[in-house]
């Protein structure tokens, strides 16, 4: 992800990306069209039509979406939404300024869930082997994220992102979020 303190115009994908932050597509799914409007405002000019410059371009922001989801930063589709990988929250965080023009960041109750998840996974089988340093296998791996091999890709990737971004700040528990995802790419790799 490229850094924002020049002052160039965002790309469409930075304007997207820092949409879905405004609008806490850490832990939700935000549909296309409340994207784009967001977009619009943060990036006046990039997502209007040319002969219709009042109307917003649906196809760009599409576009957009698309180039970031290439690029392992969103994740989802038009049909269910998008969600912030743990990557592009990184960098909307770290971003976040004069160029977003949206209404505050949304707060979707995370402080609560963080602490629920933190005190759901430190109970965990997996938690306590992986502290040990005992081998922790799929099936309580997948335990850590609520997935299972009967869970489409789609459903697993926006697992394991929505809990990773909940804990980007806590080495701990991300280091093991991270070795938890490996244990079950691998399976799922085979």
């Amino acid at each position: 992800m490229p850094t924002r303190n020049d002052s160039r115009a965002l790309s469409n994908a930075e304007a997207v990306i820092l949409s879905l932050f405004d609008l806490g597509a850490d832990q939700v799914a935000i549909d296309t069209e409340d994207i784009a409007v967001l977009a619009a405002k943060i990036a006046p000019g990039q997502f209007q039509w040319r002969k219709y410059p009042e109307y917003i371009d649906l196809e760009t922001v599409r576009l957009a979406l698309k180039d970031a989801k290439s690029r392992g930063l969103v994740a989802g589709s038009m049909k269910n939404g998008w969600v912030l990988t743990p990557t592009a929250l990184q960098w909307a965080k770290g971003n976040v300024g004069a160029e977003s023009k949206g209404k505050a960041r949304v707060d979707r109750g995370n402080e609560k869930r963080r602490a629920f998840e933190a005190a759901r996974i430190k109970n965990l089988p997996a938690f306590e082997k992986y502290a040990s340093g005992t081998e922790v296998d799929v099936r309580e791996a997948e335990q850590v994220f609520r997935v299972d091999v009967y869970s489409s890709s789609e459903r697993y990737q926006r697992s394991i992102n929505r809990i990773k971004s909940l804990f980007l700040d806590d080495t701990e528990i991300s280091e093991f979020l991270d070795a938890m995802a490996q244990v079950i790419d691998s399976r799922r790799k085979v």
